[in-house]
């Protein structure tokens, strides 16, 4: 069973296909329409807007006993076919996803719960589709404002006590907890190991493995006072997820440097080439929304 597959059992969640059921007398069009929330549509729009991502056009089909969002039919090869492409082939497409996965995260607020390869039609030259908008989280200001400091803290700053400080105040770690702030950065930081440092790295399965493992180890010293706050539950998909498909493709990057371009803190500039192309897009975007 590949690490993929494993992920796909552990973390799986929610379908994609949207079904509310009729009450009679209690659920009338006006409400069906109220009750299917925006977020798929939106997701799906983030995507379609941006260089090298394609999402189905959502549309609603609406009957007096059903409501249900539908998605436009799209090609593309399939996980198992990419994996068989030229290496800079998949370079691309795992730098799209990243791009993709942590731009949204940070521009749009959202995070699509469903990062499987499954869900990823993929095209030559690095164009994915990204299909199943049906979890998506939504992200306040507030409930945001921990994760960069954790980045910031731990790969800008190299403060060990300041990004101990941050994991207890975003809660993911016990206030006080008796454990050395060495063995907090070494049960924690392993997340973030392939943007700490600048420069190529290759992300194979053997460090998305250790990763998962690290995740599930009851048996760490640091299980006991580690938690994952609830607006924060659906994230952990990245931390599961986003590795093991980069992992499952070998995939080399400056995953730093693109980082950097993301990151609310730095905004660095465009790393390489699809960087370059997602300048103007970017730009449109915060006109747009001045």
């Amino acid at each position: 069973m590949t690490l993929i597959r494993f992920l796909a059992t552990a973390v799986a969640a929610a379908a994609a296909l949207v079904l509310l059921r009729r009450r009679p007398g209690r659920l009338r069009r006006g409400r069906a329409r109220a009750a299917l929330r925006p977020a798929a549509r939106g997701g799906a729009r983030y995507a379609a807007s941006a260089p090298r991502l394609f999402a189905g056009e959502q549309r609603q089909l609406l009957r007096e006993d059903l409501a249900l969002i539908t998605s436009e039919l799209s090609g593309g090869a399939r996980f198992a076919e990419l994996a068989g492409w030229p290496q800079h082939e998949r370079d691309l497409a795992a730098e799209t996803i990243y791009r993709f996965v942590v731009r949204s995260l940070y521009d749009a607020r959202a995070f699509n719960g469903d990062p499987h390869p499954g869900s990823y039609p993929f095209h030559r030259g690095g164009k994915v589709t990204f299909l199943d908008f049906g979890l998506v989280r939504h992200f306040t200001p507030a409930e945001l404002q921990p994760l960069p400091a954790m980045a910031r803290t731990t790969c800008v700053g190299h403060d060990p006590g300041a990004f101990r400080a941050s994991v207890e105040n975003a809660g993911f770690l016990r206030p006080g907890a008796p454990l050395s702030t060495p063995a907090i950065i070494d049960h924690l930081a392993v997340f973030s190991d392939t943007i700490r440092e600048p420069g190529p790295v290759t992300i194979t399965s053997d460090y998305a493995s250790p990763v998962v493992r690290r995740f599930f180890d009851l048996r760490s010293p640091a299980a006991g006072y580690i938690a994952v706050p609830r607006p924060y539950v659906i994230l952990q998909r990245i931390n599961l997820g986003l590795p093991a498909v980069p992992g499952e493709l070998s995939a080399t990057a400056d995953w730093r440097a693109i980082a950097e371009e993301t990151w609310p803190f730095t905004h660095g500039p465009a790393a390489t080439p699809m960087g370059q192309a997602e300048a103007p897009w970017r730009a449109r975007r915060q006109a747009t929304a001045a």
